[in-house]
């Protein structure tokens, strides 16, 4: 599991880094705090998600549904909430351009999680 983890954190820290630079150039400043703000709060629950489903076994159909649904809500909750706790409180952060950034590191990080977790469904576990 901890490769995985390890997988998952250098994937997003390296996609930020690729889209960051040119943003950096075209957007300014306020890149920087959008794309590092959007990559923690996508990030924390894809790691949760991450782990919680690499402890599980799949067994029925229905735990494998309540798993997939879990971690969806954990990280929808977590991202949406605490973008619009930001929204809410802060004004630097009423912008498109952050909800943009959420979207962005959501999905990727989402298929980077699929990925991950599809690779390991083929290969047993190392301990």
């Amino acid at each position: 599991m901890n490769k995985r983890v390890g997988s998952l954190v250098i994937g997003a820290l390296g996609f930020w880094a690729l889209v960051f630079i040119p943003a950096r150039y075209i957007w300014g400043t306020s890149a920087v705090v959008y794309s590092l703000v959007a990559l923690g709060l996508c990030l924390v629950p894809a790691l949760l998600s991450l782990s919680w489903a690499s402890r599980y076994q799949p067994g029925s159909p229905q735990q494998t549904i309540f798993v997939v649904f879990g971690g969806t809500g954990l990280r929808m909750v977590f991202v949406l909430g605490g973008g619009l706790l930001l929204y809410s409180l802060l004004p630097y952060f009423q912008q498109t351009a952050f909800w943009l950034w959420l979207l962005v590191f959501y999905l990727f990080l989402l298929t980077f999680e699929v990925v991950l977790l599809r690779r390991e469904q083929g290969q047993p576990e190392s301990r």
